[in-house]
């Protein structure tokens, strides 16, 4: 997992330099180093990066789409596996 993150985190900073923090191609390695933090057990700083793809995505595509509702179901899962169920 370590060297995975560290790809991501290089990957995620190559694409906030070149396109800036909210630019739809932030969410990828947002994800990819969600998905990491939650497999560690670090649900906050997974929910973080959640939270930051989310954002992104419902400016890019709207409340009501696929990739929202991606974005929600990996947030959820977070919530689950910390056993906050009524936030899942």
């Amino acid at each position: 997992l370590e060297s995975a993150m560290e790809m991501f985190q290089v990957e995620l900073k190559m694409v906030e330099k070149k396109f800036g923090s909210d630019h739809i191609d932030m969410v990828h390695p947002l994800n990819n180093i969600a998905l990491v933090l939650k497999d560690r057990g670090t649900y906050e700083e997974a929910l973080e990066c959640y939270t930051k793809a989310l954002i992104i995505n419902e400016k890019e595509y709207g409340r009501d789409s696929v990739e929202v509702a991606t974005t929600l179901l990996n947030m959820g899962n977070a919530y689950l596996s910390q056993g906050e169920y009524d936030k899942a």
